[in-house]
């Protein structure tokens, strides 16, 4: 079941170096939201927050599902970094089956659902018993993604996931990426700095000013799913992309 996700006036430091500051933001379930703003101004944080690796320095942050407020802990979270983190002495179905793995899943459960999740992110049966070293860094990403969806979350956290990728077949995953939330229906919280890429993917982009980062502006995303490549194509996306990127120039100025 999606989530909500509320962050009720946040903040975080690290010792004397404040990274947030009052962040107000509400994510409702079930929708596709990403985070842009200039390098270093705290993105990757507030994906942190929610996951709960660190906690706020005052403020709270909320994960709702069903009407109830779970503690963050307990959240059906999944997070996709930027890079893959496969363990290299596991084959591709045992990276995926890691999080059934630790849930202390069955053998015969974990090598299923894993199978499954791999066929849906592009893989065949051809790659489930390669290693890592023998994947591309798009087969890698894709690996990543399918242990994140083993779990069947409430939030997926994606922080900059194709950013090492080449521009079509990054283009392919947010295509393929989408294709699965709108399956699955989880909430997701996507950071970038590929403006086109946040234009595509979501229905909000949340643009955050720093240091410390606070919400600039929000930009609603006007097209209507299931999208496809064209889109890219087309006077209104690129105009959509000509104000985010006006907000991100701001945005670097802001002090």
């Amino acid at each position: 079941m999606p989530a909500n996700v509320r962050f009720g006036h946040v903040s975080l430091r690290f010792g004397d170096q404040e990274v947030l500051a009052g962040i107000d933001l509400s994510i409702d379930a079930g929708q596709f939201v990403s985070l842009v703003g200039p390098s270093g101004c705290g993105k990757t944080s507030l994906l942190r927050l929610v996951a709960g690796l660190v906690a706020p320095s005052s403020g709270v942050v909320q994960v709702e599902a069903g009407g109830r407020v779970p503690s963050l802990s307990a959240a059906r979270l999944a997070y996709v970094f930027q890079e893959p983190r496969l363990l290299p002495w596991r084959n591709v179905i045992e990276n995926i089956a890691l999080p059934l793995e630790l849930q202390g899943r069955s053998r015969q459960d974990r090598q299923s659902i894993a199978y499954q999740a791999m066929r849906r992110v592009g893989l065949d049966d051809a790659d489930r018993g390669k290693f890592p070293w023998q994947l591309s860094g798009g087969m890698q990403m894709r690996v990543s993604l399918a242990r994140a969806l083993v779990t069947a979350p409430d939030v997926l956290l994606l922080d900059e996931p194709f950013a090492a990728l080449d521009d079509l077949l990054r283009q392919q995953m947010n295509e393929q990426l989408l294709q699965l939330w709108q399956q699955d229906g989880w909430t997701a919280i996507f950071v970038t700095h590929n403006v086109a890429e946040a234009v595509y993917l979501s229905q909000r982009v949340v643009v955050l000013c720093g240091k410390p980062a606070r919400v600039v502006e929000e930009v609603l995303v006007p097209f209507e799913y299931p999208r496809s490549w064209s889109l890219r194509n087309t006077a209104a996306f690129s105009s959509c992309c000509g104000q985010v990127a006006a907000c991100l120039r701001n945005a670097g100025i802001c002090r």
